[in-house]
């Protein structure tokens, strides 16, 4: 877009409006004891979930999304090692409170499995990464960022079957909000 994405409002038209960061942060923020947002410069991003508290990184957008990706899931690990991350991007703005439950649940059932969320056979987020997967993700050189690590290591993850669209709703484009908008 031609314009900082995550502060476009959400939901659109609406008077409860906020911006898509701080929508995608309240999505997961309710099963999170502690919160990282990973942004770019662009400080107006960093003040968007105002009244909430969190833990910043400075990304940089010229990069692919898995830099930042990586920024924010190291910040988290060194806030606790021992941590399951829950990754929720920000044009990922909604997830049902029974699917993050889901995810969770199928976390403790398959301990040694990161949890990625599937509508009608499409990945989405938020994805539920285990503390043992860290180091890897420190190590794997981005070149399809995280979707292709799952796609090489699936020995690793497990894909959890929802029935939940907002899972693979994402605000890439312009085109995608107007469409929301409509």
């Amino acid at each position: 877009m031609s314009h900082l994405k995550q502060l476009l409002p959400w939901p659109p038209q609406s008077p409860d409006a906020k911006p898509l960061v701080a929508a995608a942060f309240h999505a997961i923020a309710r099963v999170c004891d502690e919160k990282v947002v990973a942004v770019d410069q662009a400080v107006d991003v960093i003040a968007a979930p105002s009244g909430r508290a969190f833990h910043s990184v400075k990304g940089n957008s010229m990069f692919e999304l898995f830099t930042s990706n990586r920024l924010g899931i190291l910040t988290a690990k060194s806030l606790d090692a021992s941590a399951q991350l829950l990754v929720q991007p920000a044009n990922h703005l909604e997830v049902r409170r029974d699917t993050l439950d889901s995810i969770i649940a199928a976390a403790t059932e398959q301990p040694d499995r990161a949890v990625l969320p599937q509508f009608r056979g499409h990945g989405g987020h938020p994805v539920l990464i285990l503390a043992f997967v860290t180091p890897l993700i420190r190590g794997y050189a981005p070149r399809g960022g995280l979707r292709q690590f799952w796609i090489e290591r699936p020995d690793l993850c497990m894909w959890l079957p929802v029935d939940d669209s907002s899972v693979v709703f994402d605000v890439y484009t312009q085109s995608d909000y107007d469409f929301r908008v409509q």
